[in-house]
Formats: C-alpha cells, structure tokens, sequence
C-alpha cells in the first residue's frame, strides 16, 4: 500500500520519520488538519469554519490536537509576526489561496524555517481541467463560475506555477516534484542549504513562469513540474524514512 492523499501521506511521515513539527496553511473545515497525529501543530487561516462537533469528535480520536495553535490570519501576517514561535518546521501543507504568487510566497516564507529533512506538500498541482486551472485573486466568485465554461466547482487555480518556478529557480538546492494524486501533490525537500538571497521572488522569472497556462503544463508536465506516478509517494515515504 501507499499513501493515496495528502493527509495519509503526512500521517504516514510522522509515523516513520523523527520528525514532530506541522505546520499547515489554509485549514477552512479543519478536515486534513485535525485527523493528522503530531506532537507539535499549528495552522493559519484568515477565515476558521471548523464545525464544533468536527473539533470535539479529533479532540477525543487524536489527543494531540489539544495542544494545537491556531492563527486565524493571513499566511504573510503569521510568518511576519510569529516568527519567534516557530522553533522549525518538519512538515508543511500548502492548501491556503490558490494562487501562484500566494502559494510560492507561503513556500519561500515557510523555507526559512525547515528542517533539512523536512518536507513541503502543495495540494492542487495538477487542475483536473481547464477550469479548475482558472487564476484568480481569490475564490471564483458565483458570477465568475457562471462564465467559466466546464466549471465542475473543483478549483486548483495556478499552484502548478510555484512548482515551475521552484525547479528553475533553485534546481541545486531543491528536489521539487509533483505526484498524480489528490488533485497533484506538489512535493518540495532540501538538496543542499538555501541561501537567503533566494527566499525573495524573483519578479523577471516570476513573470517568465506565469505565461505557462493550463496547456502547455499538460503539454509537458514531466519537464515542467517533473510529474510523477501515484505510487511515488511510497518512494517520498522511504526516503524520508531512512534519514
């Protein structure tokens, strides 16, 4: 077996691996950040919908949660005032705004902070349409949706794009993939130490990569986000475990 889904991927880390920090940003209903068992979580979010009975019922199945910290602000604000309470981070899920420089932003800003043997997963690298791939500032609004054609209410927006720009911008520094499940699992670990110069975006490269669209990511996908089969996180998951 192999882990099918996000969550099952980060359950599955911190059950193989020393590693004991999470951070996930963008939570909304609390659904992939509650069931995962960590010694140390946090999430951030500017707009919490964690039904009560959902937090009550992974309060009593994983105990862990009652040491959670929760921060209900945007991700720029978290990493620009709470630096001081991040001692490292081992896993991070990007699942905030879908939007390439928001996402690519949360990867840079959560870089600084993490173990060399830690691990960054996006969720939504790989839009399963057209539509879903839609870029916009944020959710697609009703009337937005309604101009959309094949809107199917899936939407990944342009996160692939972080992938490409991670690839070209730190390919020695970097391994930075994604895997063909859960909406495309962007996958980022460590090569060798990054240096601080790199942690800021790049604007020339940021507009180059944001020209790839919905069609030439498919086009290529192997050599533009380095696409790999569903079964790899098993690979992720062996390697991570040996170190």
């Amino acid at each position: 077996m192999y882990p099918k889904n996000r969550i099952e991927l980060i359950q599955a880390i911190f059950q193989q691996t020393h590693l004991q920090y999470y951070l996930e940003i963008g939570c909304r209903k609390g659904r992939s950040f509650l069931p995962i068992k960590a010694k140390y979580k946090m999430v951030v979010d500017p707009a919490f919908a964690i039904p009560f009975y959902r937090k009550w019922k992974w309060g009593i199945k994983v105990p862990e949660n009652a040491n959670n910290q929760y921060f209900e602000e945007t991700s720029d604000d978290f990493f620009a005032k709470r630096s001081s309470l991040i001692k490292q981070l081992d896993v991070v899920l990007v699942d905030g705004l879908h939007t390439y420089r928001a996402s690519l932003l949360d990867a840079l800003n959560s870089l600084k902070y993490l173990n060399k043997d830690g691990i960054i997963i996006f969720h939504d690298c790989l839009p399963p349409n057209r539509a879903a791939a839609m870029p916009t500032e944020l959710f697609p609004t009703k009337k937005e949706k309604r101009s959309i054609p094949g809107w199917t209410n899936e939407w990944c927006g342009d996160v692939y794009k972080t992938i490409i720009y991670l690839r070209k911008a730190m390919p020695e520094s970097l391994d930075a993939l994604v895997v063909n499940t859960d909406y495309g699992l962007g996958i980022l670990r460590l090569k060798t130490k990054i240096d601080a110069s790199q942690l800021v975006i790049n604007e020339e490269l940021f507009d180059e990569i944001d020209q790839i669209d919905y069609d030439l990511l498919l086009a290529d996908t192997k050599n533009l986000i380095n696409l790999k089969d569903s079964q790899y996180t098993r690979v992720i998951l062996e390697e991570m475990a040996e170190k």
